[in-house]
């Protein structure tokens, strides 16, 4: 489906004190079709949970086909 894209983002305190720093812990992405003006209240809209990952080497994505 060819849509539009809303992104939310949560992020979550972690730490004490002058340690306290907030971090990203997930996206909620909501997807509606590409000709529709209004995102809120449809009901073809998708919404999707994404979650926040560190990568598990620099420079290489866990969605890059292998070779």
């Amino acid at each position: 489906m060819k849509g539009r894209a809303r992104l939310c983002p949560y992020y979550f305190v972690t730490g004490e004190g002058d340690a306290m720093r907030a971090r990203l812990g997930g996206v909620l992405a909501t997807i509606c079709p590409a000709d529709k003006k209004i995102i809120h209240g449809m009901t073809q809209a998708v919404f999707a949970p994404c979650a926040a990952q560190e990568p598990t080497s620099p420079g290489i994505s866990d969605a890059e086909p292998s070779a």
